[in-house]
């Protein structure tokens, strides 16, 4: 095995060494090795010019004039809408298409109400008619989904299985053992011990 008072120091051993927490051992190894002592003294060098520099804080109205020149584009679609109004009364032509747009919508709209109002019985004659038909297609469906059950080759056999409440109730019995011994067969699985590999060490 090498002898650790002989290798060189690593990175984490100049720091060590500077702040005063290397092991003596490892600190005898600087006196016989220039490349280490050269080491060292570049680093603390190094710390010493850092330490020397001057510190910097941005002053207490950095923020705010650096927001101050941040110009944040509003998103197209609310630009849009803030401008909408300048837009549509920008031109006496467009304007009178505005108004205009707005005047037709409001002749349907009080038209459909005031035929509603008025013809309340042919619209509750349609809902009646419609319901009907409805219900008429549903029944149909479900008369054709039956008729088509029960001609399948299987049904015959399905019947008389389900058809005895002795087996009926066999078959629930059955179903409910076996989800019962699913449920503790997997409760015992996961109860088990996880084993732990030892991890290798070099």
């Amino acid at each position: 095995m090498t002898d650790p008072s002989v290798l060189h120091f690593s990175a984490d051993e100049i720091d060590a060494f500077l702040s005063g927490d290397l092991p003596g051992g490892r600190a005898a190894h600087l006196h016989a090795c220039s490349d280490c002592r050269e080491a060292v003294e570049g680093e603390r060098e190094l710390v010493t010019q850092l330490a020397a520099l001057p510190a910097y804080a941005p002053a207490a109205t950095f923020v705010d004039r650096v927001m101050a020149r941040v110009s944040i584009p509003d998103p197209f679609a609310l630009r849009a809408v803030r401008t909408l109004p300048a837009r549509l009364l920008a031109s006496r032509p467009t304007l009178l298409r505005v108004a205009a747009v707005a005047a037709v919508l409001a002749v349907l709209m009080g038209g459909s109400i005031l035929w509603s109002w008025t013809n309340q019985d042919v619209l509750r004659g349609l809902g009646t008619s419609a319901l009907g038909e409805a219900t008429g297609w549903f029944w149909l469906g479900l008369q054709g989904l039956v008729s088509n059950l029960v001609e399948q080759p299987w049904y015959g056999g399905a019947k008389a299985i389900f058809g005895s409440p002795a087996r009926l109730a066999f078959l629930s019995a059955a179903a409910s053992l076996l989800y019962v011994g699913g449920i503790l067969a997997l409760k015992r699985l996961m109860a088990l011990p996880v084993e732990r590999v030892a991890h290798a060490h070099m």
